[in-house]
C-alpha cells in the first residue's frame, strides 16, 4: 500500500489580465461610446487629457506652481490612502470592487431593433435596407426620411422597402419606422389586433380629433358614442413616440468610418469628429514622480495612461483597416447598389487584414459606415455566396441572386410566365451554378408565389 506523500503538478492555461479585456470592450465601442468613456478616465486620471473636450490637465507651458497648485488640488479631491492600486489592472480599483469590468446595462432601443433584425429572416439585402430604415430613426422612433428616397439610394425597389418596413413597424415596441403619426398608432393597434374599419376610419381622420369636431368624426367611423367613447379610450393608451428614451434623445446613428469617393476608387477615414485626441501630460507625471509620497501613484497613473493611448492606436487601426477590406470587396455596391453586393464573410475580411476572426467580428459589432448610399452597420455588408459555373473562383452574392430572380419575374410576360424551372435555366447561362430547390426558396424568401398563381393573376389583370 503506497504512503500518503504530496503530488506536483503543473498545468497551463490562458487567463486575460484585466487590461486585455479592456482592449477588447474598448475594440467594440463605438466612437460615440468610447468618447464618453475617455471623459471618465480624465476624471479619474490627472495625467489624461483629450483635445477637443476641454482638456482637464494644466498644459506643459505652464509654470512649476501652477503644476503644484494642481497637484495639490488633486490630491485634495482624491486622498491617496482611500485609493487602492492595482499593477495589472492598470488603474485605480474602486472601493466598490468592481474594478476593470463594467456594470450590465439595459439595451438601448436601437439596439433591441437590431437584434429583432438579425433574428428576421429578410436575408441579405432585406436586413441591408432593414439596417439602413434603423439609421434613419428619429429620437421619437420615426423615420427621418422618406422611403423613395431610401430606395433610390440603395438602389432597390420602393416595394422592397416598404415590405421590409411593414415587417419592422411590429417590432417590439410596436410602431417605430413610421412615417406619421397615423401609421405609428396603426401600427400600434395592429399589434394588439385592434385595427379594425372604425379604428382605421378614426386614424384616418385625426384632423378631425385634433379640431375637437368629435360629432363628424363618430359620424366618419360609423359607430354609437359607447363604441366611439371606447376607441378614444384605447387611442389615448397608445404611444405617440415608442422610440423615445430620455437617456438618448436626439442621438442618431453616427458614422465611425467615412468613405468618400477619391477619384476611381474609394477614400476610407475615421470620423474624426466623434472620437476625441488623448495627450498624456507628462509634466504633472514628472511631479508626481518627485514626490515620494506620490512617485507610486504618479507611475502607476502614467502607465495607465500610456496603456490607453497604445489602445487607443491600436483601436483605430483595426478598424481602418476592417473597413478598407470591407469597402474594397464591395466596391460594387458603392458603385451600383444591392445588385453589386458581393459574398462576405468574416473570415474573409480576417484573411485579407491579418487580424483573428474574432476581432473582425467585434470591429463590425454595432458600428456603421458612412457612404453615399447611407449610413449603413458594417454587418450589413456581409452576405453568403454560390459558386459560378466557369469554376474560375468567381462567387455570387445571395442577395444579388434574389435581386436577378425579381426582375426576371417582374420582367415577364403575361403569356410566357417563368417557371422556376426555366429561372434555373436562365441563371445557369448566366454562369449561376443554381438548383431548382434553391430558385424556388429564394422566390420564396421574396413573397413572389409561384408560376401558376401568377398567371392566373395576369390573365386576371391584376
Amino acid at each position: 500500500m503506497q504512503a500518503p506523500g504530496f503530488l506536483q503538478r503543473q498545468t497551463g492555461a490562458l487567463a486575460m489580465t484585466p487590461r486585455l479585456q479592456q482592449s477588447i470592450a474598448l475594440l467594440q465601442r463605438s466612437n460615440l461610446e468610447t468618447a464618453e468613456w475617455l471623459i471618465q478616465e480624465v476624471e479619474t486620471n490627472p495625467l489624461v487629457e483629450l483635445d477637443g473636450f476641454g482638456s482637464v490637465a494644466v498644459d506643459p507651458a505652464d509654470t512649476p506652481d501652477g503644476v503644484a497648485d494642481r497637484l495639490e488640488d488633486w490630491l485634495g479631491d482624491a486622498p491617496l490612502d482611500t485609493l487602492r492600486h492595482d499593477e495589472d489592472s492598470g488603474g485605480i480599483i474602486p472601493e466598490d470592487g468592481d474594478g476593470p469590468f463594467e456594470r450590465a446595462r439595459t439595451p438601448s432601443l436601437r439596439e433591441r431593433l437590431d437584434e429583432q433584425l438579425r433574428l428576421s429572416a429578410f436575408g441579405p439585402a432585406g436586413t441591408l435596407i432593414g439596417a439602413a430604415l434603423l439609421a434613419m430613426l428619429d429620437p421619437a422612433g420615426r423615420l427621418d426620411g422618406t422611403p423613395a428616397e431610401l430606395a433610390a439610394a440603395l438602389g432597390v425597389a420602393l416595394s422592397e422597402v416598404e415590405r421590409i418596413r411593414a415587417a419592422m413597424m411590429l417590432f417590439d415596441p410596436p410602431g417605430c419606422f413610421a412615417c406619421s403619426l397615423a401609421e405609428c398608432l396603426a401600427a400600434q393597434l395592429r399589434a394588439r389586433n385592434r385595427l379594425d374599419p372604425a379604428m382605421q376610419a378614426l386614424l384616418d381622420h385625426l384632423d378631425l380629433l385634433a379640431t375637437g369636431d368629435l360629432v363628424r368624426l363618430r359620424a366618419r367611423c360609423g359607430v354609437d358614442e359607447e363604441d366611439f367613447a371606447d376607441m378614444l379610450t384605447e387611442l389615448r393608451a397608445l404611444d405617440p413616440k415608442p422610440g423615445f428614451e430620455p437617456e438618448t434623445a436626439g442621438a442618431p446613428a453616427l458614422p465611425d468610418v467615412l468613405v468618400r469617393r477619391d477619384g476611381a476608387g474609394w477614400r476610407v477615414d475615421l470620423n474624426d469628429d466623434t472620437l476625441p485626441r488623448l495627450r498624456i501630460d507628462r509634466t504633472l507625471a514628472a511631479a508626481l514622480s518627485g514626490r515620494p509620497a506620490t512617485r507610486g501613484y504618479g507611475r502607476e497613473r502614467l502607465s495607465h495612461a500610456e496603456f490607453l493611448a497604445r489602445a487607443l492606436t491600436q483601436r483605430s487601426r483595426s478598424i481602418l483597416a476592417v473597413s478598407r477590406a470591407i469597402v474594397a470587396r464591395q466596391h460594387d455596391f458603392l458603385d451600383r447598389g444591392v445588385q453589386g453586393l458581393r459574398p462576405l464573410t468574416l473570415r474573409q475580411i480576417a484573411e485579407a487584414t491579418g487580424l483573428h476572426e474574432s476581432t473582425v467580428s467585434r470591429v463590425t459589432s454595432q458600428r456603421f459606415i458612412g457612404t453615399s448610399r447611407g449610413v449603413l452597420p458594417m454587418r450589413a455588408f456581409f452576405s453568403t455566396a454560390l459558386a459560378a459555373e466557369n469554376g474560375d473562383g468567381e462567387t455570387h452574392s445571395a442577395e444579388a441572386i434574389r435581386h436577378r430572380i425579381r426582375a426576371l419575374i417582374a420582367a415577364e410576360a403575361p403569356d410566357a410566365v417563368l417557371s422556376d424551372d426555366a429561372l434555373t435555366v436562365t441563371l445557369q447561362a448566366e454562369g449561376i451554378t443554381i438548383m431548382r430547390r434553391t430558385v424556388a426558396k429564394y422566390r420564396e424568401s421574396l413573397d413572389i408565389p409561384n408560376s401558376a398563381h401568377r398567371r392566373r393573376m395576369k390573365k386576371a389583370g391584376l
